[in-house]
């Protein structure tokens, strides 16, 4: 896939399919999507060289957007950047950068994915044992804490506020341990 309008339709809908939507801070040379858990930032990139040359700047960039915006303050502690390289054929030097880029966790997570890498999307989607996709409802991450946790304590864990969410979690596990007796 090289064509870059196609790449970010595919990635919007991986993402909505994951159970994401996209964020209302804009980052202008990105996507910006978030779930109850996470925000992650997306960027497509034409070859490898580019991304080499501009991650920092597009990691900057989304830094500059998330501080200016005071809706993220519950998420904080969960917060990656994507960067999506439209070209396949790289040379070994890409993956010396890709390795460079994805052990940098100062600030956010990275991750770099290769075009042909995007049912990969997003980051942490479920997958079976073989390496496939599971079902859309499955690989939904609400779903999936929905099912863990019951739909009361997972609006518990969505309502609270970063500052709020260590009560919410040892309420979580004091109510399992009266279970457990």
């Amino acid at each position: 896939m090289n064509d870059k309008k196609e790449a970010l339709a595919n990635i919007v809908a991986r993402y909505q399919e994951a159970g994401f939507t996209k964020a209302e801070v804009t980052c202008p040379s990105g996507v910006v999507f978030r779930n109850a858990f996470s925000i992650q930032a997306v960027f497509v990139i034409e070859g490898g060289y580019t991304l080499k040359e501009q991650w920092t700047k597009l990691h900057e960039e989304l830094i500059d957007a998330y501080r200016s915006y005071e809706g993220f303050v519950d998420i904080e502690w969960n917060f990656y950047c994507v960067f999506v390289v439209l070209e396949s054929d790289v040379s070994d030097d890409f993956g010396k950068t890709r390795r460079m880029i994805e052990n940098d966790t100062l600030y956010s997570r990275k991750f770099v994915f290769l075009g042909n890498e995007l049912d990969f999307l997003p980051p942490g989607r479920i997958e079976t044992a073989h390496g496939e996709s599971s079902s859309p409802e499955y690989n939904d991450s609400m779903a999936v804490w929905r099912e863990v946790l019951g739909d009361e304590m997972l609006q518990r864990i969505d309502a609270a506020t970063f500052a709020e969410l260590k009560d919410v979690l040892e309420a979580l596990v004091r109510e399992e341990g009266k279970r457990s007796d």
